[in-house]
C-alpha cells in the first residue's frame, strides 16, 4: 500500500510540475520581485513583468525551466558564472544560467544600467511606453515588434498599476552624503558620487581622530553595482601647537548596501605617508 502511495505522489508531483503556467499565474507569482527592482533601480515594474513573460513564455521556456534566465539575457565576455548553449538567432548561442529566478531578475536589472540604456532612466517611471520603444531602440532584441509586443502585454493585463512613483532609492540616484564613524578616526562626514552606467565613484571625506583629522579624495573603479576599489589621496592636520600638514594616500574598498532612501557605506582601507607605514582604516555610516 505504502508502496503505491509512493507511486502515485510521484506521478502527481511530475504532473503539476510539467504544467504550464499561466500569464496570470507568472504575474502574480513575480509581479513583487519586479517592483522590488524597480525600487532598487528605477526600471517599471511594468517592463520588467513585460520582458519576463515575453521572453521567458510565461515562465515555460526551456531557458526559463532549466536555466532560471527570465529574460533571455546571452553571456556576452563580461558573464563570469554558469552557462548554457540554446539555438537563438544562431544555433547553440550561449546564455547565462542562474541558481534562482529572484537572482536573474536581479541581474536583468544591473544589465540595463549599461551605457547604451542610459537614456531610459530620465523617462518618468510610469512612462512604459517611452522604456519599450527605447529597449527596442537600443537593441535588447532583434524583433522589429518588440515594443509593440511589450506595450500590448503590459495594457493587457494592466502592468501599469505597479508603476507608481516612489521615493525609494533608485540606483540612478548618483549622490549620497552623510556622518560616518569608524577607527581610528571616530567621526567623519563622507560624500560619494556613483555612476553605474561608466562604473566608476568619487568619494570625499573629512575624518576626525584623538590625533589629527584626514582631508581626502577617492576614485574608485565599480567591481560590482555594490563594491567599488580605488585609491586615495589628501592631506592630515596634526593637533599640535604648530599645525603640521602631510601628504596621505591609500587604497579603499566600498561596500553599498540599500536601505529604503538611503545607502549604507562600509569602507575598510590603509593609509600611509610615507609608503613604508601604513594605517589600517575602517570607516561606515548610513548616507542618504
Amino acid at each position: 500500500m505504502a508502496n503505491r502511495l509512493i507511486i502515485i505522489l510521484f506521478f502527481w508531483t511530475n504532473l503539476v510540475a510539467a504544467q504550464d503556467m499561466s500569464r496570470a499565474e507568472y504575474i502574480s507569482k513575480y509581479k513583487d520581485l519586479a517592483v522590488t527592482e524597480m525600487h532598487q533601480y528605477g526600471i517599471p515594474a511594468s517592463i520588467t513583468l513585460a520582458q519576463g513573460v515575453l521572453e521567458s513564455g510565461n515562465g515555460n521556456s526551456e531557458l526559463a525551466r532549466k536555466s532560471k534566465n527570465h529574460f533571455g539575457i546571452k553571456c556576452h565576455s563580461s558573464w563570469k558564472g554558469k552557462k548554457v548553449y540554446h539555438n537563438d538567432d544562431e544555433a547553440q548561442e550561449c546564455f547565462r544560467k542562474y541558481p534562482t529566478v529572484a537572482a536573474s531578475y536581479r541581474d536583468h536589472s544591473v544589465f540595463l544600467q549599461k551605457a547604451r540604456y542610459a537614456n531610459l532612466f530620465e523617462l518618468a517611471i510610469n512612462d512604459y511606453k517611452g522604456w519599450a520603444k527605447g529597449l527596442k531602440k537600443a537593441g535588447y532584441a532583434t524583433n522589429p515588434k518588440y515594443a509593440e509586443l511589450l506595450i500590448k502585454i503590459i495594457e493587457d493585463n494592466r502592468l501599469q498599476q505597479y508603476d507608481k512613483p516612489t521615493d525609494a532609492p533608485f540606483m540612478a540616484k548618483l549622490w549620497y552624503h552623510g556622518m560616518t564613524y569608524g577607527y581610528p578616526y571616530v567621526l567623519g562626514q563622507k560624500g560619494f558620487y556613483k555612476n553605474e552606467q561608466k562604473g566608476f565613484m568619487l568619494t570625499a571625506s573629512a575624518e576626525a581622530s584623538l590625533e589629527d583629522v584626514n582631508a581626502l579624495i577617492g576614485a574608485s573603479k565599480l567591481l560590482h553595482h555594490q563594491i567599488g576599489m580605488g585609491v586615495l589621496a589628501g592631506i592630515s592636520l596634526d593637533k599640535e601647537e604648530v599645525i603640521n600638514y602631510q601628504a596621505k594616500y591609500g587604497l579603499a574598498v566600498q561596500f553599498l548596501l540599500p536601505h529604503n532612501d538611503k545607502m549604507w557605506l562600509i569602507q575598510p582601507s590603509i593609509i600611509t605617508a610615507d609608503f613604508k607605514a601604513f594605517v589600517p582604516v575602517i570607516s561606515f555610516g548610513l548616507l542618504r
